[in-house]
C-alpha cells in the first residue's frame, strides 16, 4: 500500500538538488550585485537625460549597459536601449562627442538644439545631474528601509560560557538584554559593541527581562580575553551568545574532539 504520508527521494536527485542550491547560493550575491549596479547607473544616466530635455538638447540614445543591443524601443528622436554588458551606461546628446572633421563640429554649433550650443549653465546642469541624482536616490532607500525596517539579531541570551562574567554575575539563556549601562539596546550588535566600548575593567549595568517577564539589574565585569567560541581577536567580552546563530558554540560528549573532520567551537554552518 502506497504510503502518503512518506515519500522517496533518489540519492542522484537530492545531490542534483544540493548541487543547484549550492550554485544559486554561489551566483546570487553576484547578480543582485548587478542588478543594484544597473539601477543605479540608470539613476545617475536618468538625471543627464532628464535635464538634457528639459534644456532643450535633442538626446539621440539613453542606454544602460556597453556592447549589443539586447532589447530597445525608439520613442520620439530617442533610442532606449538595454545593452549586453549591465557595467556602465550613456546618454548620448547631439553634439557632445569629439569630433575630427571640424566642418561637422561647425555644423552641430550652429544646431541650435546641441550639446555645445547651450549656455555654459545649462551645460554644468546636465553634467552635475547624474551624481545629484544619485545622492538624491541613495537618500530615498536610506528612508525607505529604515521605513520598512531591518531585520536583525534579537537581544535574547541563547548560551551563557561556563564560568564566563555573564554566568558568575547571573546572566542565563533566554534573559533579553535591554539596556547597558542606561543606553536602551534594540540589536544584538548593539550588546557586543557596548560591552566592547565599555570603560576597562569596570562593571556594565545590565537591565535584563527574564523570561517570566520580571526585569533585574546586574553588574557585569567584562573580561579582556579572545572569546573561547569564535576565531575572533582579543577583546573585552562577558561570554554570551545570542540566541540565533549559525556558529557552532557547544559540542557534545560523544563527538569526538581529535578527528580532523569533527565540527569544532567556532565553526559556521554554511
Amino acid at each position: 500500500m502506497h504510503n502518503l504520508l512518506t515519500t522517496t527521494i533518489q540519492p542522484h536527485n537530492l545531490l542534483m538538488q544540493i548541487s543547484l542550491a549550492s550554485i544559486w547560493d554561489s551566483v546570487w550575491p553576484y547578480l543582485l550585485m548587478v542588478a543594484g549596479f544597473s539601477a543605479i547607473v540608470f539613476v545617475h544616466e536618468l538625471g543627464h537625460f532628464m535635464v538634457a530635455k528639459w534644456a532643450g538638447v535633442k538626446v539621440e540614445q539613453f542606454a544602460i549597459g556597453f556592447g549589443k543591443e539586447i532589447i530597445g524601443f525608439t520613442k520620439g528622436e530617442t533610442r532606449y536601449s538595454f545593452n549586453m554588458l549591465p557595467l556602465g551606461g550613456y546618454v548620448k546628446m547631439l553634439g557632445q562627442e569629439d569630433f575630427d572633421d571640424k566642418s561637422e563640429e561647425l555644423k552641430f554649433n550652429d544646431d541650435p538644439r546641441s550639446f555645445v550650443n547651450k549656455p555654459v549653465g545649462h551645460r554644468m546642469a546636465i553634467v552635475s545631474a547624474g551624481v545629484i541624482m544619485n545622492i538624491i536616490f541613495a537618500g530615498l532607500l536610506f528612508m525607505t528601509v529604515f521605513m520598512i525596517g531591518m531585520e536583525t539579531m534579537a537581544t535574547r541570551v541563547g548560551l551563557v560560557e561556563p564560568d564566563s562574567p555573564a554566568h558568575r554575575a547571573g546572566i542565563v539563556s533566554g534573559d533579553k538584554i535591554l539596556e547597558i549601562n542606561g543606553e536602551r539596546i534594540l540589536e544584538w550588535q548593539g550588546v557586543s559593541m557596548a560591552v566592547t566600548l565599555a570603560p576597562p575593567h569596570e562593571p556594565v549595568d545590565f537591565l535584563l527581562e527574564r523570561e517570566n517577564g520580571e526585569r533585574e539589574h546586574l553588574m557585569v565585569t567584562p573580561d579582556y580575553r579572545r572569546p573561547d567560541s569564535t576565531r575572533q581577536p582579543r577583546r573585552q567580552i562577558i561570554g554570551v551568545i545570542p540566541g540565533v546563530t549559525r556558529e557552532i558554540v557547544a559540542i557534545g560528549a560523544e563527538v569526538s574532539k581529535d578527528k580532523p573532520t569533527s565540527p569544532r567551537i567556532g565553526d559556521t554552518i554554511v
